[in-house]
């Protein structure tokens, strides 16, 4: 039987989310910056958001997200979570 505890976090993004992307922004230290996940209706969520508060605060834009912070962001990496580009989640 299975709770759910030992199930692979990348395979629970990939079930709600369709790409992770990595943005640093120009007043941060070296190193440091932003992880967000981008779900299958097109809904952008900040990782420390969704740690702390599940998925109560999707963003419609990054410029929605870059207000809601306050500063400018640079993407730096992007990539497709298996499975999330295909419909009915590509089980």
């Amino acid at each position: 039987m299975s709770d759910g505890a030992n199930e692979r976090p990348e395979r629970k993004l990939s079930d709600r989310f369709t790409r992770i992307c990595w943005f640093r922004s120009p007043g941060l230290p070296e190193g440091k910056g932003f992880i967000v996940y981008q779900d299958k209706a097109g809904f952008f969520y900040l990782r420390k958001l969704v740690e702390r508060e599940g998925l109560a605060t999707p963003f419609s834009s990054i410029q929605e997200l870059e207000m809601a912070l306050e500063m400018r962001l640079e993407l730096v990496r992007e990539k497709a979570l298996p499975g999330g580009m295909e419909e009915g989640g590509g089980k």
